[in-house]
C-alpha cells in the first residue's frame, strides 16, 4: 500500500519545486510554491495534496473554473482528490501538461477532460544578429501615447478574439 495523501508543510516546498520542474521547461523554485500556497484564497489544508513522487493544487478562479495542477506521477488516489476537490470549488474543471508529462495527459483523458489547446513555446538564439523587421504598409512601430488608449484596446480585442477564453 502506498503512503497516504497528505497537506503540504512549508518543508516540502523544496520537493514540490523538484516534482513541478522535472517536466517544465522552466524550473520552479519552493519560493514559488510558498507563494502559491499563501495566495488569496488558497487554503492549502483544503487544496493541496502531496504524496511520494507526486503533487496536486487545486485551485479555483472563483468563476466556477477550477484549475487542477498535477506533477510527478500522480496515483489513482491523489487524482480523485483532486477532482472531487475541484467539483466542490466549482463547475469547470480545468487541468493540463506539458508534452512530457504524457502519462498524466493520457490519464487526465481516461477521466473524460478533453484537449481543447495546444501551446507552443518559442525561443531565440540572443547571440544571431536579429533581422529588421518587415512592417506590413499602414503599420507603424511607435511608443505608446496619450489618446492611443482607445486604439490599443481595440487592436488588443481583435488580436486575440479567436484565442481560447480571451480576456
Amino acid at each position: 500500500m502506498s503512503e497516504p495523501l497528505r497537506v503540504p508543510r512549508p518543508e516540502d516546498a523544496a520537493e514540490v519545486a523538484r516534482l513541478l520542474s522535472e517536466s517544465s521547461p522552466e524550473p520552479t523554485s519552493p519560493e514559488s510554491v510558498l507563494r502559491d500556497w499563501t495566495f488569496p484564497g488558497v487554503d492549502v489544508a483544503m487544496d493541496v495534496r502531496l504524496e511520494p513522487g507526486s503533487y496536486a493544487f487545486v485551485d479555483s478562479f472563483g468563476d466556477g473554473r477550477v484549475w487542477i495542477e498535477l506533477a510527478g506521477r500522480p496515483t489513482p488516489e491523489l487524482l480523485d482528490w483532486a477532482e472531487l476537490r475541484a467539483r466542490e470549488l466549482g463547475s469547470r474543471l480545468i487541468s493540463g501538461g506539458w508534452k512530457s508529462e504524457e502519462p498524466i495527459l493520457r490519464e487526465l483523458e481516461r477521466r473524460g477532460f478533453v484537449s481543447v489547446r495546444r501551446s507552443h513555446r518559442m525561443t531565440i538564439d540572443l547571440e544571431a544578429p536579429t533581422p529588421e523587421p518587415v512592417w506590413p504598409d499602414g503599420v507603424e512601430a511607435r511608443a505608446f501615447r496619450p489618446g492611443d488608449e482607445q486604439l490599443f484596446y481595440e487592436l488588443h480585442q481583435e488580436t486575440f478574439r479567436d484565442s481560447w477564453e480571451p480576456i
